[in-house]
């Protein structure tokens, strides 16, 4: 199971706390896990590389033509959860794991926001989203989903926010990467499983370019 424990006991005898020292920590841990996570990055960067193929090919069809309010919101619903994926990237490879962590909420949120307007097509829904920047999950999905069971669905949710909020487990106080090589190599599997909800998330924008 993904290990949420970041609440590392605080010493004084072995870390020394400085913009100097999370540098040199940050391009230890890039040159290490560039090595040791060669094939979780290689499928990444061939994921994100499709997905913007397939993107830009939207974006062609979405200059031409014009668009409704839904087709604007799963568009910057799919590229900002791009974009926080691949911060979330890079985060961990430098041994910000916990940093990294704590976009998994949105990036997770924004693809439901994709699916949800998606698959409602309301655009009454949809101009209310872009003039208030508000969507609230809890009311909007989870209490009006109702098969199969949202059991695992609501864990995995709290499961995000908990490293999303300022708790004792969420972001770290050091990195190191004896320590934190499981963590780390975990943490950037998630990124994989992200990427590849993307990936579906992706097909609302095919699916709408094909509409025109």
């Amino acid at each position: 199971m993904f290990n949420l424990d970041n609440s590392q006991a605080i010493t004084t005898n072995d870390k020394n706390y400085s913009i100097k020292q999370f540098e040199k920590a940050e391009l230890e841990h890039l040159k290490y896990f560039t090595n040791f996570l060669s094939e979780e990055i290689s499928l990444f960067e061939k994921n994100i590389n499709f997905q913007s193929f397939i993107l830009n090919g939207c974006l062609t069809i979405f200059n031409i033509y014009p668009y409704s309010d839904v087709d604007s919101i799963v568009l910057q619903a799919h590229i900002k959860s791009v974009y926080l994926l691949y911060n979330a990237h890079k985060l961990t490879l430098q041994g910000n794991q916990g940093i990294a962590k704590s976009l998994f909420r949105q990036i997770f949120e924004y693809q439901l926001i994709c699916k949800y307007f998606h698959s409602q097509n309301s655009e009454a829904e949809a101009k209310k989203w872009l003039e208030n920047r508000d969507f609230n999950v809890n009311s909007m999905i989870w209490k009006k989903l109702e098969k199969p069971s949202k059991k695992n669905l609501s864990d995995f949710w709290r499961l995000l926010c908990t490293q999303a909020h300022a708790t004792t487990t969420a972001c770290q106080v050091y990195s190191d990467i004896d320590s934190n090589q499981v963590e780390i190599q975990t943490g950037y599997h998630m990124i994989l499983m992200l990427t590849c909800l993307e990936s579906h998330s992706l097909g609302f924008l095919s699916l709408v370019s094909h509409k025109k």
